[in-house]
């Protein structure tokens, strides 16, 4: 029977794993730098060819001590699956990261998370939702030029091979004609992930690998995943498509990076966290305060050598610059944190900065300002013990309190 062992991302968890299995998970670890959709891989690994996602370190007395960087989901080994959780709650982890995809709909986006609900689910019934939608509001199709050997001419006519044909005795037209056809790069996208979660071990929900299922019978026809179908782009008349592609390509990169082990397999399902909090975050206070940007920011520092900051929030045109932190807040300021804000504030010339970042369930904390002669720094914590809607309120009351009221508005639905 498969054993089931728990880790929680970003920390450090003795666990009783062979020299092989944490050899393999090393390996994996270093094939997923960058490789996931992580930005902040991209932005870490320069000049660091060692750099791994995984890390397992063995003391004198024989013991395996694993480390996961900013990711949650589970790695199925040979007879054991590593499952990631996230480090703060799944309920507040979820109601942060949803808002990072379009519009995740999952029952009008309410989803009763028991105990053992991994992302994997969470984002699998997100999936399968918006695939249904996409149905009910149509497959797109394209014409695609297509060869055959028919009775009745249709398209264009291959004069030398028909004519070969009647000398045969075969009596049918060789054309080549266009045909409306679903098999185009995003349905072989949504066909890819729909199967995938209808064949993950990792998921235990029947009724979903069921309706996963049902999906990929309704897409006979769509041939299976290409190289280049991942680059495909949403055009207007693919707008529908917007939601489920997300989902589908986030699924197709976080399941079946398969690694030899012998000649067995490790199933991986590792989805980046920082970059969901971030854009999460982002999205939950432009909603409600305009002058948020959707986008963050970007700025080039002139000097010797040109360098770029890059905040995680932009408000009120710079103004105000914000860094989303996910991670455990403590009782103190975090250096490099506080340097890093007032970086952001320097090159913007702001005069207020924000550090946002998670305070555990059981040592909740308070929010801290830090004034200097022309710079004010804010903290502002999301405790996690407590309702995530009522945290996200108090969030948006207190980044409101920093911006000019005239300079505040709602976004319209």
């Amino acid at each position: 029977m498969s054993e089931n062992l728990k880790i929680t991302e970003s920390s450090t968890t003795q666990l009783d794993i062979s020299d092989l299995e944490a050899t393999e998970l090393e390996r994996l670890g270093k094939l997923l730098v960058g490789k996931d959709g992580s930005r902040r891989d991209e932005e870490e690994s320069d000049g660091d060819k060692e750099k791994s996602v995984i890390r397992c370190r063995k003391n004198p007395a024989g013991e395996y001590f694993v480390s996961i960087s900013d990711r949650i989901g589970a790695i199925k080994l040979p007879n054991r699956t590593l499952v990631v959780e996230p480090k703060i709650p799944m309920k507040h982890f979820v109601h942060i990261a949803k808002h990072s995809i379009e519009s995740p709909r999952v029952a009008n986006e309410d989803l009763t998370l028991s105990q053992d609900n991994s992302f994997l689910n969470v984002i699998s019934h997100w999936l399968v939702n918006s695939l249904n939608e996409v149905v009910e509001k149509g497959l797109l199709m394209d014409y695609k030029e297509r060869n055959d050997e028919l009775m009745l001419v249709r398209g264009k006519v291959n004069v030398q091979k028909t004519t070969r044909n009647f000398l045969s005795g075969k009596v049918k037209v060789d054309c080549n004609f266009e045909e409306f056809d679903i098999d185009n790069p995003l349905n072989r996208l949504l066909r890819a992930a729909a199967r995938r979660v209808a064949g993950s071990t990792q998921i235990k929900d029947p009724d979903l690998k069921k309706e996963a299922a049902r999906l990929v019978r309704h897409l006979d026809g769509v041939g299976n995943l290409e190289r280049n179908d991942f680059r495909a782009s949403i055009e207007r008349r693919s707008r529908h498509y917007r939601d489920a592609i997300d989902l589908a390509k986030r699924v197709l990169s976080g399941i079946g990076t398969s690694i030899d082990i012998g000649s067995r397999y490790a199933q991986t399902f590792l989805i980046p966290t920082s970059d969901l909090i971030e854009a999460g975050l982002r999205k939950i206070l432009h909603k409600e305060i305009y002058s948020v940007s959707p986008k963050g920011g970007s700025l080039l520092i002139q000097g010797d050598r040109v360098h770029t900051v890059k905040p995680d929030l932009l408000i009120d045109g710079g103004k105000i610059t914000g860094d989303v932190k996910y991670k455990i807040g403590k009782d103190d300021w975090d250096s490099d944190d506080l340097g890093q804000a007032t970086k952001f504030a320097a090159g913007y010339e702001s005069n207020k900065a924000l550090i946002i970042t998670f305070a555990a369930p059981e040592r909740p904390l308070s929010d801290w300002s830090l004034r200097f002669p022309k710079l004010e720094v804010r903290r502002l914590i999301w405790n996690t013990n407590t309702d995530p809607q009522k945290e996200q309120k108090r969030l948006i009351d207190e980044v409101k309190k920093l911006i000019p009221p005239s300079h505040i508005q709602s976004r319209v639905a």
